[in-house]
């Protein structure tokens, strides 16, 4: 543009004996003209420039827009895929709640179906519980049945059964009353050893005897030769022999037959 501009003042100004030949008006005419031809020209090349550094601002910031999208774009992108993960993973664990929860229902219906035959079994066994056992569990044996929740019931049963289980696993020594064939009623100590078998004998040493499980309690019988060994093994057990004996006492195997 600067070349052109040279080139039409070149032209203008180049030849004097063509300004000679046009008068002072026309001078002027053309001196105006090419004035605001030059300064139109000016104000064009400056509106470019302008629009020009405002294109390129626009240009950059549109550009760090797009940048500032497509770094959301990809954070979305990437929390989507997440969330995905997630709901995927939570899935599975659902499913395999519902497989454990199918499970214990499973295992509820056949702990209901077999609860009834349970109770029922214990309830004759507890026939035969000796006293002491008798009074340790008598509040389970009257919450058998009763409760509408398996889960209850069920407590009830395994905690008859481990109080069974760890009388039959000890020997236990009782305080109990026998009435002699006189009629007499004295008070005895008695040793049982398990569920099996138990001895007693009195305090001034002239009544003994054993006993065996029976339909409806203990069955005892009196057998006064019994009254030396056994006080020995009471007194043993409470800690009041040392060091230990060794005695002998019969066992009679008793055969009890529960339900069918």
């Amino acid at each position: 543009m600067k070349k052109r501009l040279l080139l039409g003042l070149a032209v203008a100004f180049a030849a004097p004996g063509m300004a000679s030949a046009q008068n002072p008006e026309q001078v002027r005419e053309r001196i105006e003209g090419t004035r605001t031809t030059i300064e139109q020209m000016v104000r064009v090349r400056t509106t470019l420039s302008e629009t020009r550094r405002d294109w390129e601002i626009y240009q950059e910031t549109a550009q760090r827009r797009i940048d500032l999208f497509r770094s959301e774009r990809d954070d979305l992108r990437l929390r989507l895929e997440e969330t995905e993960a997630r709901t995927t993973e939570a899935e599975r664990r659902i499913a395999a709640i519902r497989e454990d929860i199918d499970a214990v229902r499973a295992a509820n219906r056949s702990i209901q179906e077999a609860l009834p035959g349970l109770e029922a079994r214990l309830r004759e066994i507890a026939q035969y519980f000796p006293r002491p056992l008798r009074n340790r569990t008598e509040r389970l044996i009257g919450q058998l049945g009763r409760s509408q929740q398996a889960s209850d019931r069920m407590a009830v049963v395994v905690g008859l059964l481990n109080e069974a289980d760890r009388f039959n696993s000890l020997f236990t020594v009782d305080v109990d009353e026998r009435r002699l064939d006189d009629g007499e009623i004295v008070s005895v100590d008695v040793i049982y050893i398990g569920l099996a078998f138990a001895y007693y004998v009195d305090r001034e040493g002239n009544v003994a005897g054993y006993g065996v499980p029976a339909d409806g309690g203990w069955e005892w019988t009196e057998q006064t030769e019994l009254v030396g060994p056994v006080r020995r093994a009471v007194e043993f057990y409470a800690g009041r022999v040392k060091p230990a004996q060794a005695v002998r006492l019969p066992v009679r195997i008793t055969d009890v037959t529960i339900g069918d």
